[in-house]
């Protein structure tokens, strides 16, 4: 699903692949958001994990507010940042020293999956 929405520029996709990726990209910023702040809550206020978590609940939450795209351009950047928003929630459930590298394919370090 993340590696699919980051490729979503580089082939032409019919309108509705852009609607079904955007359900399931939806679905899953739903699911990690609570996660994420269940964590803001066990971390120490004002921390620099807390600060992470509250940031990335309030991207991903800015995000959910714009309707999906069926166009080639606005469609793919449109699903590219729900994944981006679903890969920072997801960095911000783990713990400090948890391996998160690896995220449905894709290369969370920095590098090309």
């Amino acid at each position: 699903m993340i590696t699919k929405a980051f490729s979503a520029g580089h082939e032409w996709w019919e309108p509705q692949e852009f609607i079904d990726l955007d359900k399931l990209l939806r679905e899953e910023v739903d699911r990690l958001v609570p996660l994420v702040r269940r964590r803001a809550g066990e971390v120490p206020h004002r921390s620099r994990d807390w600060y992470a978590c509250d940031k990335a609940v309030d991207a991903a939450e800015y995000t959910m507010r714009h309707p999906v795209s069926t166009g080639q351009i606005s469609g793919s950047i449109h699903v590219a940042e729900l994944a981006r928003r679903i890969v920072e929630l997801f960095r911000a459930t783990a713990e400090p020293d948890a391996p998160v590298e690896r995220l449905d394919g894709c290369d969370l370090s920095g590098g090309s999956s």
